[in-house]
């Protein structure tokens, strides 16, 4: 079948949509170069572009929808896209994998009315939700943070017999996750496995095990790792974890300790969040040569330590009263090339004052003071912070960069 322009049109918006066509067909893309084409154009001149769009058949809208999801077109435009697909009086075969892949779209947005909408038009079209439809929808909910709202999709979904599959629960599990309800999330691990004969997958016991850690209830979390493992589901970094988080948050160090054994045994590479959870726990509990073994372990096997974990030795250094050993982390940590923020600031100054080095610590405290300067400059040049006369209103009476630290300011007397 050619790509050439019909005689008949001769409109400036139809000889150029029939031109990108052909200019698309030639290169072998054109539902991307038209989506580009949709996503780049204003809503007037969408209506022009989806005229002479050629091959409208079910397969050309799906390719042209996936087309517009990728490009990040806006919910609206690709809700448009399918209206005005059905509104054609030679429309192509619009069934409920298209509207379920709108929706899908629209529900990654902020808000759950758009995806509704599809939904509502759908079933005036007579087609039947089913599975991926409702699913689509429970995560549109969630997303706009509205997880009353999909729980009522699901009772719907139940009411209507469509039988949920795994992707739907995890969903659901997750939702109660956020709640902070994770007795309600294992209510449902237990239907969707005995009732409803769903096996889970690794998703699904992360769902629950995250739950359950959230809520900081252990004892659940590591029977449901005991189930994962006695089905055959493999462990991975996620679920291990989750699992130290678990115990360091109900407190027992030991067994998060143990876990992290387990999970160096079962060949799972702890990473960044590993260590960081490992060493901040330690520091809570006073264990402050473990917390230190723990960063050397990490650092040979040359994980990316980050702010965060430098932060945590630090603080577990001046906790300790190795306040040079404090200064000396804060070296480490420049030579490796990891930024400090505010918090590294006010402890190593913490430390500088501690050791007697208060010239050090003047010196160190300068360009955060000088950072402040600049922040309030470029503020004032931006118009933010402006008096009748145009002037800046710098008010550094009250600046004393450590005093977060409790340490005292040597300028109050001056």
């Amino acid at each position: 079948m050619g790509c050439r322009p019909r005689r008949t049109r001769t409109s400036e918006a139809n000889y150029t949509s029939y031109t990108a066509r052909a200019h698309c067909c030639r290169l072998g893309d054109y539902w991307g170069l038209l989506a580009d084409s949709i996503v780049e154009a204003d809503d007037a001149s969408v209506p022009a572009l989806l005229k002479g769009a050629a091959f409208w058949r079910e397969h050309g809208l799906m390719a042209l929808l996936a087309r517009l999801a990728e490009r990040g077109a806006r919910a609206e435009t690709c809700l448009a896209v399918l209206r005005w697909a059905q509104g054609r009086r030679r429309k192509p075969n619009v069934h409920s994998s298209h509207y379920n892949k709108v929706i899908s779209i629209l529900a990654k947005t902020a808000t759950h009315d758009l995806p509704f909408a599809v939904f509502e038009d759908m079933q005036k079209e007579g087609l039947e939700p089913d599975v991926f439809t409702y699913s689509a929808l429970i995560h549109a909910c969630i997303r706009a943070g509205n997880n009353a709202a999909a729980l009522q999709v699901f009772g719907d979904m139940q009411k209507a017999g469509v039988e949920a599959n795994a992707v739907t629960y995890s969903t659901l599990i997750h939702t109660c996750a956020k709640e902070g309800a994770h007795r309600e999330a294992l209510e449902v691990f237990r239907y969707m496995q005995k009732e409803a004969g769903v096996e889970a997958n690794t998703v699904t016991y992360s769902a629950v095990i995250h739950a359950c850690a959230k809520a900081g209830a252990q004892m659940e979390a590591l029977q449901v790792f005991q189930d994962m493992q006695k089905a055959g589901v493999v462990a991975t970094s996620f679920h291990w974890n989750t699992l130290i988080y678990a115990c360091t948050e109900a407190g027992d160090f030991e067994k998060a300790v143990q876990m992290f054994e387990e999970m160096r045994m079962g060949r799972v590479d702890p990473d960044t969040f590993t260590y960081s959870t490992l060493i901040s726990a330690c520091t809570a509990a006073g264990a402050h040569e473990e917390a230190l073994q723990l960063f050397e372990d990490a650092r040979r096997a040359r994980i990316d330590l980050d702010t965060v974990v430098y932060n945590t030795i630090i603080n577990a250094h001046s906790r300790a009263g190795l306040h040079h050993e404090a200064v000396q982390m804060y070296e480490d940590m420049q030579k490796s090339g990891v930024e400090p923020d505010s918090l590294t600031t006010d402890l190593v100054l913490g430390s500088l004052w501690a050791t007697g080095k208060y010239h050090v610590a003047i010196c160190e405290a300068l360009p955060l003071f000088a950072t402040t300067m600049i922040q309030t400059s470029q503020t004032y040049h931006k118009g933010q912070t402006k008096n009748g006369l145009g002037e800046r209103n710098l008010n550094l009476t009250n600046y004393k960069p450590m005093a977060k630290v409790g340490i005292p300011n040597p300028y109050d007397s001056v």
